[in-house]
């Protein structure tokens, strides 16, 4: 049966709570308010009842435009609706027509993931990907995301994209985050942190000498930038590492910000390296 649409009082309308997209472009809302004024609205709104009132389920950008026009009434279609479903519903409408940047998205898809769960609405990813028409391995990126955003504390600088091309070598927490922040800080190009990620993954010589600081993660990221097979790179940073040899000073030092224990390591050539001593 195909939906019935009715002219609802623009004044009778507000915008939904669950809208994936946290901001709208005035200049657009203009220009389409200007094509409304001479076309007429070529699709209706998707309403809920609320009360006296209605809630947008999808089309807010077309409300506004109307809104900006000065027109009275607007064509809706009242779907009977939980809140759950509307935000499907939402989603499907602004994922596949107004081009979501992957923050909106990732934020989205968790806060519907998350209330789905627990309404008993999904019972796994593959349900909920099934039931909304994304992608499963989309959805399970931007899940994953969203998890791993809270764990390294960064901002909306860094995508889903960002974080799947880390994910390799996230057993390793303190690798895996400071590769993050040079992302973060675009110090780091996303193809770069994709062939870094791969040598340190399939070269564990490389990891380790990163992490006994034979070599920089700054080495590695220059070495990826050249195109080189990890077992190529793992060549060159092993045969750097065998000029260089440690020697333990037996110096004690105490670090006059934190107090902490250190102990000195001369590095040949040309270099130091601080242990921090565990506390007896």
């Amino acid at each position: 049966m195909k939906d019935k649409i009715d002219y609802i009082s623009i004044d009778k309308i507000r915008p939904n709570p669950f809208q994936p997209r946290e901001n709208f472009d005035k200049e657009k809302i203009e220009e389409l308010a200007e094509s409304i004024k001479e076309e007429g609205l070529l699709e209706p709104i998707i309403v809920r009842k609320k009360g006296a009132s209605y809630e947008i389920i999808a089309g807010e950008r077309r409300w506004r435009a109307y809104q900006f026009a000065k027109m009275n009434e607007i064509p809706a279609i009242i779907k009977d609706v939980d809140d759950i479903e509307a935000q499907e519903i939402s989603l499907i409408e602004n994922w596949h027509r107004e081009d979501l940047d992957s923050i909106e998205k990732e934020r989205f898809i968790n806060r519907l993931w998350e209330g789905g769960k627990d309404s008993g609405r999904y019972d796994s990813e593959r349900d909920m990907a099934l039931k909304t028409g994304i992608n499963r391995e989309t959805l399970q990126q931007l899940i994953a995301a969203s998890e791993e955003r809270k764990e390294v504390g960064t901002g909306a600088q860094l995508t889903y994209t960002d974080f799947r091309a880390a994910r390799p070598v996230k057993e390793d927490n303190v690798l895996w985050k400071q590769l993050l922040k040079k992302r973060e800080e675009g110090k780091i190009k996303r193809d770069e942190l994709q062939k870094t990620t791969k040598i340190l993954k399939e070269a564990p010589k490389v990891k380790e000498a990163v992490k006994q600081g034979y070599t920089s993660i700054d080495e590695v990221i220059k070495l990826s930038s050249r195109n080189l097979e990890p077992q190529e790179v793992e060549e060159k940073v092993m045969k750097e590492e065998l000029v260089v040899s440690e020697i333990d000073t037996g110096e004690k030092i105490t670090c006059p910000v934190c107090n902490k224990k250190l102990r000195l390591i001369h590095k040949d050539p040309d270099g130091h390296k601080i242990i921090e001593l565990e506390e007896r």
